[in-house]
């Protein structure tokens, strides 16, 4: 049996070929742990580990709003928070990503 997957989680062009008879254990022993593998769990939803940003940058919020599923930051003030919301909301905008209603 025949899987494909994406080379990289957001290439539209490469596709790797994978043979499941061909998966097995890898079995690995080391000093601090050890690991039968492969990964026994489904495929998340989006298809790839979910990305964070932790921080309130500028650097960062464009990172988050290009890249991330979850964005960490602190504020000690609801105005402030809702105004980095709305940035942020702003920039995924631009950066081509959907807006959702939340």
């Amino acid at each position: 049996m025949r899987m494909r997957a994406r080379c990289t989680p957001h290439c539209t062009q490469h596709w790797i070929e994978q043979r499941a008879d061909r998966i097995r254990a890898i079995n690995h022993r080391g000093d601090f742990y050890h690991v039968a593998g492969p990964l026994n769990l489904p495929r998340c939803p989006q298809g790839r580990p979910v990305l964070v940003q932790a921080g309130s940058s500028d650097t960062g919020r464009r990172f988050a709003a290009r890249h991330a599923d979850a964005v960490f930051t602190a504020h000690m003030a609801k105005a402030t928070a809702q105004k980095f919301y709305a940035d942020l909301k702003r920039l995924a905008t631009t950066e081509g990503r959907l807006r959702n209603t939340s």
